[in-house]
């Protein structure tokens, strides 16, 4: 049964939307953040995709559906409610779907290349002034990104 907006706050919202958050692969999460849109992303999931179920298995059922675990893939564009959104908004989610993508097919070469810039002795900075110069990353992603290498590996 599908019923809109029935959870209570206190009930689970914050624990599937939790769920949404933590479980993101590296390189979506990285790439949301690079957007700044991962809280919008979470926030757009769970209106759309989790908070019209009732019961708490049929949300927990959706987010790992949303998220790729049931298949071990996860597609952006189908979290993302494209039938029902403004053109305002859809343009907004492309841009971030494209920066997604991106990352996606860009990812490994992009950490070889700070793996091997870090053996040469550049800096953080001199990395990032790589990114931005060389590979077209504005400044605010390039720091995002190699924040996130920096954490992650």
């Amino acid at each position: 049964m599908v019923v809109q907006g029935s959870t209570p706050a206190h009930a689970t919202m914050q624990g599937f939307r939790g769920m949404l958050s933590d479980r993101l692969t590296f390189v979506v999460d990285t790439a949301l953040k690079m957007c700044r849109a991962k809280g919008r992303w979470v926030e757009h999931v769970w209106k759309t995709q989790i908070n019209i179920y009732v019961k708490h298995e049929d949300k927990r059922q959706a987010v790992f559906k949303i998220l790729g675990k049931k298949y071990n893939l996860f597609d952006f564009r189908r979290s993302i409610d494209f039938d029902n959104i403004e053109p305002d908004e859809r343009e907004y989610w492309e841009y971030v779907a494209s920066w997604v993508e991106w990352l996606q097919k860009n990812n490994l070469f992009l950490y070889e290349v700070y793996q091997s810039s870090l053996e040469k002795g550049l800096t953080d900075g001199q990395i990032i002034s790589l990114f931005t110069e060389k590979y077209k990353i504005k400044k605010e992603k390039a720091k995002i990104l190699i924040n996130a290498y920096k954490t992650k590996y």
